[in-house]
C-alpha cells in the first residue's frame, strides 16, 4: 500500500467514480479536504479550500488552538474549520457516490499497560533507533541543521549510533 512507502508525501488517485486522497505514514505533509454534495475540495493548505468554498465558513472551537498546541495534529482528523478535514499519516480516504470512506493508519500510541520506567525508556530508545536507520541507511553525507535543544541532541546521537554517516 502506498501508505507504508518510506518518504514524506501525499498522493491523490482518481479511479473512474472514485476519489482516493492519502498520505504515507510519517507524513508531514498535510491534506485538507471538505465535501460539498458530489464536490470535494482538497489541498496542502487549509486557507486554499476555504477560498473556495462557496458557502460561509464557521470555525471548530474545540479545534482551534490545536495548530499552536499541536502542530494541527488532531487524532480524529478535524481542522479549526467546521466540516473541513485533514487525511492524519497512513490514512486514506475513498470518496464514492457522494460517501466517504476513511482507512485510518496506524496511530502512533504508547502502551503504558504494566511496564515501568526503564521499560518505556528502553522501548521508546529503540523505536527511535530504528526509525533513524530505515531512514538513513543508504545515506553517506548528510548535513544538519540543529537548534542546539534536547530534540537536536537525541537525533544527533541516534543518528551517530548507526554511523559510518559523514554528520
Amino acid at each position: 500500500s502506498f501508505t507504508k512507502l518510506n518518504g514524506s508525501f501525499i498522493f491523490i488517485i482518481i479511479d473512474k467514480n472514485r476519489l482516493y486522497l492519502g498520505c504515507d505514514e510519517n507524513s508531514i505533509i498535510p491534506i485538507f479536504y471538505n465535501q460539498e454534495g458530489k464536490k470535494v475540495f482538497f489541498s496542502y493548505d487549509l486557507n486554499t479550500i476555504v477560498s473556495n468554498l462557496d458557502k460561509d465558513i464557521t470555525l471548530n472551537k474545540h479545534n482551534f488552538a490545536n495548530t499552536l498546541l499541536t502542530g494541527g495534529q488532531s487524532f480524529n482528523n478535524s481542522t479549526r474549520v467546521n466540516n473541513t478535514f485533514r487525511v492524519e499519516s497512513g490514512s486514506v480516504v475513498i470518496f464514492e457516490k457522494n460517501r466517504k470512506k476513511i482507512i485510518n493508519g496506524k496511530p502512533f500510541h504508547y502502551n503504558p499497560k504494566s511496564l515501568n520506567i526503564n521499560n518505556h525508556i528502553e522501548n521508546a530508545s529503540f523505536q527511535l533507533d530504528r526509525a533513524i536507520a530505515l531512514r538513513i541507511k543508504k545515506i553517506k553525507n548528510i548535513g544538519l541543521g540543529l537548534s542546539g535543544g534536547i530534540d537536536s541532541r537525541i537525533l544527533m546521537s541516534a543518528m551517530l549510533k548507526h554511523s559510518k554517516i559523514n554528520i
